[in-house]
């Protein structure tokens, strides 16, 4: 049995095809639209917040930020006191 295509028929058949292609595409462009912006996401984010570690320091130094004697610049705190004592030798 032969079916007839008519000029119906064929509009019908060619809207369907192109339908699925765009569909098919529209995916595909939204796949890669994701991929791309999870890439972006990762470069920038690692460029812009690199990983700092800490440095290690003593616990005799974290004492003198916590007593006051020094400031974390290292000069002396509003705690710090000298001994000092004036001698004269005859």
């Amino acid at each position: 049995m032969k079916v007839l295509l008519t000029p119906y028929r064929i509009l019908k058949e060619n809207r369907s095809q192109n339908t699925e292609n765009r569909n098919s595409n529209s995916c595909v462009k939204l796949f890669h639209l994701c991929y791309l912006c999870a890439i972006a996401f990762v470069l920038f984010t690692t460029s812009i917040y690199p990983q700092v570690q800490k440095l290690h320091v003593p616990i005799n130094i974290q004492d003198a930020y916590g007593t006051g004697t020094r400031d974390l610049s290292g000069n002396p705190g509003i705690f710090y006191w000298q001994n000092s004592a004036d001698y004269s030798i005859n």
